[in-house]
């Protein structure tokens, strides 16, 4: 995909937000069931180190500040979280990420464009922009804060504040239209998929995938319609988690 932002990575996906997605949820599924499920799944450690090192290449190719910045951010917490044997797959990682510094330092500005509100070095939506549409979102919220003005509003409103434009955020969609309901709704909603039984003492590691999810969809909310990917990857895990427990039952006996 070449946009006049640059090529942009998205294989067969629609976008290279959804693509992003899709292999960092893949990804972190993968790493919670090779924790828990060392002896079950007899995962290779070289695969692990190789699908870390081409799902990274491949975020960052997306050249989306929207999918980069929440991947550096979650990763290397849910690494530090996970066993001790994990640690060589930290040390190399940081090794390489150093190695290529020198490659990538005229992309950094990707990122560092995130947190400055003037900087147009990089296409889309700027910092400043998005403080427009929010203060516009939320002058309606405050309008009917607890139910919102009801589904399609947005549109409504777009229409006569051309600055909301594509509304980069979910929250913007969630705060007009369904209001303080919609909102705690939503969240409740995140808090449930991690709630089952089956993830007690294990929520810590679960949690990233949702949280990637969440982080994503604050910063670009055009890949909202991709919230299956998060709940396949949870109803996998939570299978992979039952038969498990299925599976060192009939071991015992």
């Amino acid at each position: 995909m070449n946009t006049e932002r640059g090529i942009r990575l998205q294989s067969l996906f629609m976008s290279p937000f959804i693509f992003s997605l899709t292999i960092v949820s893949y990804l972190y599924m993968i790493l919670i069931a090779n924790t828990f499920f060392k002896s079950f799944l007899k995962l290779n450690n070289k695969y692990l180190i190789g699908l870390i090192i081409l799902v990274t290449i491949s975020v960052f190719l997306s050249n989306s500040r929207s999918t980069i910045l929440p991947f550096i951010t979650i990763t290397p917490l849910l690494l530090l979280k996970m066993p001790k044997r994990y640690k060589s797959i930290i040390i190399i990682g940081s090794v390489l990420l150093v190695l290529s510094l020198p490659f990538v330092i005229d992309r950094l500005e990707i990122i560092t464009s995130v947190f400055d509100s003037q900087s147009k070095a990089i296409s889309g939506s700027s910092v400043s922009m998005r403080e427009n549409q929010f203060a516009i979102a939320l002058r309606s919220f405050f309008e009917s804060p607890i139910f919102g003005h009801g589904y399609g509003y947005t549109d409504i409103l777009r229409s006569s504040n051309f600055d909301l434009y594509g509304a980069e955020s979910v929250w913007i969609p969630l705060l007009v239209e369904q209001g303080l309901i919609g909102v705690i709704l939503y969240l409740l909603f995140f808090k449930g998929l991690v709630s089952i039984d089956k993830f007690e003492n294990k929520r810590i590691l679960v949690i990233s995938i949702p949280l990637y999810y969440l982080l994503l969809v604050t910063m670009n909310g055009a890949v909202n319609i991709s919230l299956y990917i998060v709940f396949l990857n949870l109803a996998i895990l939570y299978k992979l988690f039952l038969y498990h427990d299925i599976w060192k039952r009939n071991k015992s006996k």
